[in-house]
């Protein structure tokens, strides 16, 4: 008998993680955000200690998937090959002996400089390089000991001499720390050694789960040299894409929701400390308790629109603060509409996003079609009406998903006059 995982809490499971106080941005009342939602889930039943790759654009909530996969691991509960003192050492077992929750130590690759992040990644040993001061763990080691999961967001952009480093480790979990000579172990501050240095030579880690992130076509990374193939092979164990916002009409309007609520008490809690010290706030209090919006327009006028929101949920977020600052500095009409979202107006910021797409996404679409590229020095021979075909019939297939279905509003979309023009085009007719 076929068995599902969500028969009896998957609702549970979505109204947790939809909580805007986590801002991890794990909606999931969309088809394709909820399948990426019940594959994280699945993934962290599944994986046990295996690598797990996440990706997906910027903005998209990566982060937040991550957390899912090591909340929801039976891994993260494993103390068998723990001692009393570390599970205290680790923070897991509070005054009374109880389990806790273990945490996620996330490190983002592109946000150290190439010769630095092998440093921070595996520690190095003092005198390793100029201003190597003392020992320092890096940290993989310090995940290890104290968290449980290492979460490497944006792990596309590591170096190539990173990648062979990190893929010693994946492979005999092992770690070496620059300047040493040898695999081995950073010591805990206090230890000592029968030759009093700060190292333990050939001391492997304990257990650790780690998940990478990238907003990058690792695939393509590969082909063009910038990704070791193997270090792909090694994390690529388990995967999950999360789609874009453009793809999430619902999780867009419940976004807006949250974000608005989020505004409104972050701003009355701010003002209510500006009152308590005698500012004059009660009447702003007052009418910011009044703004209110409009769910339905909201979700009408987002998929009427089609926006793409290329900062996904960062910038919903950013055009939705922008848009209160606006309305509150005019002391007008107290209603937040989807048209406030864009000062610049809809048609200027469609065209913008566009501008801003990837070079790299929109290869890549064309390819899948059939198209050859434009940037070599002479087209093969190709079916061009054919590769037209393709391209619309995968425009019509997602305006009709982003429509649930609605082939009158598909049709409206795509700048058909009928739905009947949008059949005729699916089927690759004239």
């Amino acid at each position: 008998m076929a068995y599902n995982v969500f028969d009896k809490n998957f609702e549970e499971m979505r109204v947790l993680y939809r909580n805007p106080k986590k801002k991890d941005f794990l909606d999931s009342s969309d088809p394709c955000s909820e399948k990426s939602f019940k594959e994280a889930y699945v993934i962290s039943k599944i994986s046990g200690w295996s690598t797990v790759l996440i990706t997906g654009a910027n903005g998209v909530g990566k982060s937040g998937y991550a957390k899912l996969i090591w909340n929801e691991s039976p891994c993260r509960f494993k103390v068998a090959s723990r001692t009393k003192n570390e599970l205290k050492e680790m923070a897991l077992l509070d005054d009374n002996g109880v389990l806790q929750d273990r945490e996620v130590l996330e490190v983002n690759c592109a946000a150290f400089a190439k010769d630095l992040i092998a440093a921070e990644l595996f520690g190095y040993k003092k005198g390793a390089y100029t201003g190597a001061n003392c020992d320092h763990k890096g940290k993989i080691q310090i995940a290890a000991e104290k968290f449980g999961c290492l979460f490497l967001d944006e792990v596309g952009d590591l170096p190539l001499d990173a990648q062979a480093m990190l893929l010693r480790f994946f492979q005999n979990k092992e770690i070496q720390p620059l300047g040493c000579a040898e695999p081995g172990l950073i010591k805990k501050e206090g230890e000592k050694n029968s030759d009093n240095e700060n190292f333990l030579p050939r001391k492997k880690l304990k257990e650790l789960k780690v998940i990478c992130a990238t907003n990058k076509n690792l695939e393509e990374e590969v082909k063009k040299g910038n990704f070791r193939e193997d270090l792909f092979h090694r994390i690529n164990k388990f995967c999950v894409k999360v789609p874009s916002l453009c793809e999430r009409p619902k999780d867009c309007t419940i976004n807006f929701n949250n974000c608005f609520h989020d505004i409104i008490s972050d701003v009355e809690g701010s003002l209510e400390s500006f009152l308590a010290a005698k500012w004059d706030s009660k009447d702003l209090i007052d009418w910011v308790g009044t703004f209110k919006i409009d769910l339905e327009r909201f979700d009408k006028m987002n998929r009427h629109y089609a926006y793409s929101w290329p900062g996904n949920f960062r910038e919903l977020r950013n055009r939705m603060n922008q848009a209160f600052m606006t309305k509150i500095m005019e002391g007008k009409s107290s209603v937040i509409e989807f048209e406030d979202l864009f000062p610049e107006g809809i048609e200027a910021a469609k065209r913008a996003a566009l501008r801003e797409s990837p070079t790299d996404d929109v290869a890549s679409a064309l390819a899948e079609c059939g198209f050859p590229s434009l940037l070599d020095d002479a087209l093969p021979e190709f079916d061009l009406q054919g590769c037209l075909d393709n391209l619309t019939k995968q425009y019509s297939e997602k305006a009709l998903d982003q429509c649930d279905g609605n082939k009158t509003k598909a049709a409206r979309l795509l700048g058909y006059s009928n739905y009947q023009m949008l059949d005729r085009r699916r089927a690759g007719k004239k």
